[in-house]
């Protein structure tokens, strides 16, 4: 009576324990690894941002050179 897949609610079976378990490792060393990941991510995220603002500015730069010819229409 169901549980045969291991999908019915609640029906734990060794594989997923296990998997539970191996989870619960993960989630652990995630949190002990956040803050000496964090500051990596948080260098990386603003190396990005960095290179999107001169991306930006360059793309705002080439419109205002072109503005004027468009607005002269």
């Amino acid at each position: 009576m169901g549980g045969g897949g291991g999908e019915g609610v609640g029906s734990i079976l060794p594989g997923q324990a296990q998997g539970a378990a191996d989870m619960a490792v993960f989630v652990l060393g995630l949190r002990a690894g956040i803050e000496k990941q964090g500051r990596f991510i948080l260098k990386q995220l603003f190396c990005l941002v960095e290179r999107d603002r001169q991306v930006l500015a360059v793309i705002i730069g080439n419109a205002r050179r072109h503005r004027p010819i468009a607005n002269k229409g």
